[in-house]
Order: structure tokens, then sequence, then C-alpha cells
């Protein structure tokens, strides 16, 4: 999983805030139909079906809520992560660990507000399932903590998450016979594995002083 620095996280927070205000002027067009599904991660209407409608997008981090709609027995390391889940069952799943997210991410005072938000939206829908596509957001990279962990951790509400990662080498991916060496590294908290796992940094949570991005990093935009 790639994390990135600073300058590209303010980047990355400039482009949110381009692309909310864009979704707000098409909303306000009424369009006749929702975009082209994201590229990076989405919830989308009955996935097999043709005519399947975008509901939530995200790009490049997986929303923080998304961990409680994701159903944590049926993920692999091997296997694109994409789900196909009972629209009714993630509904309650949501709803049932909402109120552990929004005590580990204490500090963000929209979370519950937003998280609502999305249900409301899922329960809106009339669909039986719903396809929930994180596949290019979910990499594993070992022996970090991946998706898979950050699923059982939220399922067990397991507000109490440790992992010391020593310092190591590993074979650089991108030059053939190089080793690279990576520090040490630790995980002191519930808190600390999902932002890892979801790609968004502490800095980016203190610096997101907009409550549209602040709810951007907690459920991604949400198409009505």
């Amino acid at each position: 999983m790639f994390h990135f620095s600073a300058a590209n996280r303010r980047r990355r927070e400039l482009v949110l805030i381009f692309w909310i205000k864009r979704c707000a002027t098409v909303r306000n067009r009424r369009p006749k139909k929702a975009p082209e599904m994201s590229n990076r991660g989405s919830i989308i209407t009955t996935p097999d079906a043709k005519n399947k409608k975008l509901v939530c997008e995200s790009a490049s981090y997986i929303p923080l809520f998304w961990f409680a709609l994701l159903p944590e027995e049926s993920w692999s390391p091997d296997e694109p992560a994409y789900y196909k889940c009972p629209r009714k069952e993630t509904i309650q799943r949501g709803t049932d660990r909402l109120d552990f997210l929004a005590d580990v991410f204490s500090d963000i005072a929209c979370f519950a507000e937003s998280a609502q938000r999305l249900l409301d939206r899922l329960s809106r829908l009339r669909c039986e399932t719903i396809g929930i596509d994180v596949a290019e957001l979910a990499e594993p990279d070992p022996p970090n903590p991946d998706l898979g962990v950050a699923l059982e951790t939220v399922a067990s509400r397991n507000n109490n998450y440790r992992l010391s990662i020593p310092a190591r080498k590993a074979p650089n991916p991108f030059l053939l016979g190089e080793m690279s060496e990576f520090p040490a590294r630790e995980f002191g908290s519930t808190r600390d594995l999902l932002l890892w796992v979801s790609s968004i940094s502490t800095r980016e949570l203190e610096r997101a002083t907009r409550p549209e991005v602040l709810a951007g990093y907690v459920v991604g935009h949400i198409w009505d």
C-alpha cells in the first residue's frame, strides 16, 4: 500500500474539494443518471445488472465508515476486494458498528452524522444487493496489517489494537536484485490501524477544516 508525502496529501485534499464542488454543480443541474463508476473505490446498486447506479465513491483512500459495511469473513488477500453484499444486511452491519467507529474517531465531530447519511441513502434503495469495490485501495503490504485485519478488528470491536514491526530489509519491487531498508513501525491503537489501511494520515485529518472534506474521509462522496 502506498503512502504519500505531505505535499501529495495536500494535493489530494485540494482535488477532493474540487470534486465536491463539481459534484454539487452537477447535482444542481439534475442529471438524469449518475456518472460512471469510480476507478478507485465505489458502492453501486445491483452489481450484476446492466442498469447499476453509483451510490457512493472515493478516490485514493478507503472511507473510514466503509470498514463497518464490509463483511470481514469474505476477505482474502489473494482475491480482489470486491464485495457483493445483501443491502439490508449491510445496513444492519453498519448500524451495529457505527458507535464503535465513531468512538475510535471521536475527534471527527461529523463522523456519526456523515455515516448516518450513507446508511439513509442505502435504506432508500430498492435493490436486493449492493457492490462495494475497494480492490484498488486494499493492496496487501506484508508484514503491515491489511484490510482483513482491519475488518476483523472492527467486527470484534477491539479498541486496543497493537502491533510492532521491527526494521527490516526486503527486495525492491522496482529494481531487480536491489534490497530496500524499511524502518520499524509501531501501531499503537485501533485508530492507527484503520488510518494505515485506509491510506489516510492523521495530518490529513488535522488539516481538513472544511466539513465536506472531513465527511469525505468518513464516507466518500454520496450520490443522491
